[in-house]
């Protein structure tokens, strides 16, 4: 049986998240960051657009709680 096939922008909050706070940015500023990139690539794509904005409240919401 073969596992489902991730769709690309699955985890592309996550990996990105990692990269820029490993160079230095606040969690905070990284989450803007990616917004606006992904916003520019995805060319109006209200789905893209709309599940990574979910994963920054996500990944915003647990470095509050300190669960990362």
């Amino acid at each position: 049986m073969k596992a489902k096939a991730k769709p690309q922008f699955e985890n592309i909050f996550l990996d990105r998240a990692r990269i820029l706070i490993m160079r230095g940015y606040k969690p905070k500023d990284a989450a803007e960051q990616i917004l606006r990139e992904v916003a520019m690539e995805s060319r109006g794509d209200t789905t893209i657009l709309e599940k990574t904005r979910a994963d920054a409240e996500e990944f915003l919401s647990r470095i509050r709680q300190g669960l990362i």
